[in-house]
């Protein structure tokens, strides 16, 4: 069984990387595109990690003996390869290095980063391979990114608060949320009330001119952006994947009960996992930024689970919904 679990940043496919590891039928590969792994030792058979690599893998929580498990294996194509490409720029090296990657074992679960790029390639490539997408509710990731990069939120020594950046993205969301979670088809046009990109990157500008340029964009607006892009990736992918290869879970549906999804995903990939409890890898930050019956950022996520309810081919997921 070929597996492809992906996501954006910080909805939590880290999180579900280390339960699918637990696994000892399934064998995983974190991030094989990473532009350290493919720059450095691997590409050329060698299993020492140098030593600015250190630093890099232990970001990963990886133990340097896991790398050649879980990274490359000795034998490995010495291909080149890059990682944030276009569609259409894929390669022969890489359909060439997943092929390898998938044919170490019977069952392996790849975890690439902007996968959004290679929907098509992938799916052309490997046309029976399951595709798993994690989403995580908006509050949920902007309170991971806090939390995680505090010392980021200095632009030009200005700071900035907890409270504005959480009202700028509501005002995003204000104008984008309905397009984004209602329209089941998330073609963006302007004339029917929808917000591209651009739109979005200027309405950021004339409020804040001084930001013109997107590498001085605060981190919270590329957050924005780049959970904008998964959720429209998400139509994108149902419309090339049948809808029997390809899963929607929740961030926070994992949090809630990874026993049970875990079970469901097993179930669905043709493998048992029921003497796992994955309890312990789940994590669901109990700390917030917003309170948690804000009805802006409950209204945002139940809409999100309604997206995902539409769309996920799988089961049905819990009554309840916790907020990020």
């Amino acid at each position: 069984m070929k597996v492809i679990l992906f996501g954006q940043r910080r909805n939590g496919t880290t999180m579900a990387f280390n339960m699918f590891r637990k696994i000892q039928e399934l064998r995983c590969y974190y991030e094989p595109f990473h532009p350290k792994l493919i720059k450095h030792a691997f590409w050329n058979g060698r299993t020492e990690i140098e030593r600015d690599e250190k630093q890099v893998y232990h970001e990963y929580k990886l133990l340097e003996k896991e790398l050649n498990k879980y990274f490359y294996p000795i034998g490995a194509p010495v291909l080149p390869v890059k990682q944030e490409i276009d569609e259409k720029y894929w390669t022969q090296g890489h359909s060439q290095y997943l092929s390898y990657l998938f044919n170490t074992s019977k069952n392996v679960l790849i975890q690439p980063v902007r996968v959004n790029y290679h929907l098509q390639s992938m799916h052309a490539n490997f046309p029976r391979a399951k595709f798993i997408w994690i989403l995580r509710s908006p509050e949920g990731v902007v309170s991971s990114l806090m939390q995680k990069t505090s010392n980021l939120f200095q632009i030009r020594d200005t700071p900035f608060l907890f409270s504005n950046i959480l009202n700028n993205a509501l005002k995003i969301y204000k104008f984008i949320g309905k397009s984004i979670f209602k329209n089941r088809y998330l073609h963006l046009q302007q004339k029917s009330g929808f917000w591209s990109h651009d739109l979005i990157a200027n309405y950021i500008i004339n409020h804040n001119p001084k930001y013109r340029k997107f590498k001085n964009y605060p981190i919270w607006f590329k957050l924005m952006i780049s959970y904008y892009d998964s959720v429209e990736a998400v139509e994108k992918a149902r419309q090339i994947i049948p809808s029997e290869n390809f899963a929607l879970i929740r961030y926070e549906d994992i949090c809630h009960d990874p026993n049970y999804i875990m079970a469901e995903i097993c179930k669905w990939i043709k493998l048992d996992c029921s003497k796992y409890n994955f309890r312990e890898d789940a994590f669901l930050k109990p700390s917030s930024v917003v309170r948690p019956d804000d009805k802006r950022w409950i209204w945002a996520n139940n809409e999100l689970n309604d997206l995902i309810r539409q769309n996920n081919p799988l089961w049905e997921f819990p009554s309840e919904t916790r907020i990020g």
